[in-house]
């Protein structure tokens, strides 16, 4: 989406339209944006339709405040419009449904009978082009913040002044900040980016739980009386045209390993006694099995059928392995499998839809899913001809795969590090208390696989055992990314009960309660539906009618919004 000469909005001036909307509309604020948005009303409106929806948060409903609480609303219109597609466009829930209403009330404002009433054409023609204008200064900030403002840390408020320097990701998933491409994993993605189509923060992550898996147990974090390893399993989200998730494990895990020969790679994970069994193994020239194992899984939706198999022991060994207890089944007739030490990393790869529609409740409610790192990605450009690795890609590459740690054991965090890391930590566990209870329990790991990532960066540093700053910077660059992600993915409509009832209305038009509980064979109880359907019209995916023409008690139809009917302009 080009955005040419338009005004740059940085999240300072963001941070500042939710905390200061101006009684008057002040022109040199965007007047550039305003004025020279180059993009049209569809591109507007599909980065509008790419938002999160939900219920709207604090950040939303105060940028709209004095459009809805105000007596002389319409000099601050565009304001309330800068900031609520500003915080949408980062993870806010609501901004669609909120300029929707913004919109029907800004109609009505400057139709009205006296001084510069417009026609109704003319109205809409303002606000479109006010819109464009906010979106394209939106788009042109996308890296400077990222995910629902109240969530960013103070340190990330400020503009990112790397951000032209970061590889470049898609407008179609989340931004990250350019802190995440710390140290020699940042400098090697950054040599590679422009030569291949994979997605950055994918080629990261994977470059980061290689890492991690290689350490092993040589190093730790404990967190009150949990110790943490430096085990990460990112699920990378993206679709199979445009996703090139196999493009990122081309250029992460499988360089690294064509490298070193540790940690081994496998896949197939099909129960929890195979899992133990791939642990037991040993090469014939080692005395006793590596604890050490990375396993890759393309096809992940897959591997989640194979944890629902009546009897199957898979889930409950994988969460064991990330807690790091020791994996044990025990057979009746037969001798049982244990191992005590192990450093197990599962990367798992999946498309949007496969993971929407496959995940159940149980795969929440037992935190089997949040305990991966969710990335949404897509291909940031086209490369028609890759070229050959860059001397400075491989030198990079070169330096993860071969290097030795100086400094083994437990790892602690500097003042300055503890600082951030408290201020971080107040601010999610307050507002995590707010965000859908879905995406909460998808992220409901958030803190633990922040440490866990921080190691990586500073075992990767040779920092004498300290966690500095920067390493918890870079962590938490990527897991704001995840919790933004998560909202993406996840929020009422994209998933589990609520998905596949909008899914059901849009195929199938309006339907009552009775009809969609008969089309799910009665397979959800009468409270998940109703739960179900209430988020969906509290986040303005769906609206209820009552049908007066019944002959007796009005009936309640519940229709799907078109997703082109949507339109905030």
């Amino acid at each position: 989406m080009g955005g040419g000469d338009v005004a740059m909005i940085s999240a300072a001036q963001l941070r500042d339209a939710l905390d200061n909307l101006s009684d008057k509309f002040d022109p040199s604020m965007a007047s550039a944006a305003l004025k020279k948005a180059n993009i049209t009303r569809q591109q507007a409106q599909d980065a509008i339709d790419a938002m999160p929806t939900g219920e709207p948060c604090d950040c939303i409903r105060k940028a709209a405040s004095k459009v809805f609480d105000g007596d002389d609303r319409h000099p601050n219109y565009r304001d309330a419009q800068m900031a609520v597609v500003g915080a949408g466009r980062r993870g806010c829930p609501g901004a669609k449904a909120t300029l929707k209403r913004m919109r029907r009330m800004f109609l009505a404002d400057v139709t009205a009978p006296g001084n510069n009433q417009r026609t109704i054409d003319k109205a809409k023609e303002e606000w479109d082009e006010s819109l464009r204008g906010a979106v394209a200064a939106a788009v042109k900030a996308g890296q400077q913040l990222d995910g629902c403002l109240r969530d960013i840390p103070a340190w990330i408020t400020d503009a990112d002044p790397d951000a032209d320097d970061a590889p470049k990701r898609s407008d179609r998933v989340p931004a990250v900040h350019s802190a995440a491409y710390h140290g020699v994993a940042g400098d090697y993605v950054r040599a590679i980016a422009a030569n291949t189509e994979s997605d950055p923060l994918a080629v990261l992550v994977q470059v980061l739980a290689w890492v991690g898996c290689k350490i092993g147990r040589s190093a730790w974090i404990r967190h009150g009386n949990i110790t943490h390893y430096p085990l990460i399993w990112p699920l990378i989200v993206g679709r199979t045209s445009t996703g090139r998730k196999g493009n990122s494990a081309a250029d992460s895990l499988n360089s690294l390993s064509s490298l070193s020969s540790q940690p081994r790679t496998r896949s197939g994970l099909s129960s929890g006694e195979g899992l133990i069994e791939a642990f037991m193994a040993k090469n014939p020239d080692d005395a006793a099995p590596d604890p050490r194992m990375l396993v890759l899984e393309t096809e992940w939706e897959s591997v989640l059928a194979r944890t629902r198999r009546e009897g199957n022991t898979l889930s409950g060994i994988l969460r064991d392995a990330w807690d790091g207890r020791p994996l044990a089944t025990m057979n009746a007739g037969g001798a049982s499998r244990e191992v005590g030490v192990h450093a197990l990393t599962v990367v798992g790869h999946i498309t949007p839809q496969a993971l929407q529609e496959g995940m159940t409740g149980a795969d929440l409610t037992n935190g089997f899913l949040n305990r991966f790192i969710p990335i949404a990605v897509h291909r940031p450009h086209l490369v028609v001809w890759p070229e050959e690795m860059t001397v400075n890609a491989r030198n990079s590459l070169l330096t993860i795969a071969t290097k030795k740690s100086d400094v083994d054991g437990e790892y602690t965090l500097s003042s300055a590090a503890r600082d951030i890391y408290s201020r971080w930590y107040t601010t999610y566990s307050l507002e995590s208390e707010k965000t859908s209870e879905r995406v909460a329990m998808a992220t409901g790991r958030a803190v633990a696989n922040l440490l866990r990532l921080s190691l990586i960066y500073a075992w990767l540093d040779d920092s004498d055992g300290i966690i500095d700053a920067d390493h918890i910077r870079a962590a938490m660059a990527i897991i704001d990314n995840s919790q933004a992600s998560a909202h993406l993915l996840l929020a009422p409509g994209r998933a589990g009960i609520d998905g596949k009832i909008l899914k059901a209305l849009r195929d199938n038009g309006p339907m009552t309660k009775t009809e969609l509980f008969s089309h799910f064979n009665r397979h959800v109880s009468a409270d998940q539906l109703a739960e179900a359907l209430n988020a969906l019209v509290e986040s303005g995916e769906v609206v209820m009618d009552k049908d007066t023409d019944t002959g007796g008690r009005p009936a309640e139809r519940y229709r799907a919004v078109a997703k082109k009917a949507k339109k905030a302009n």
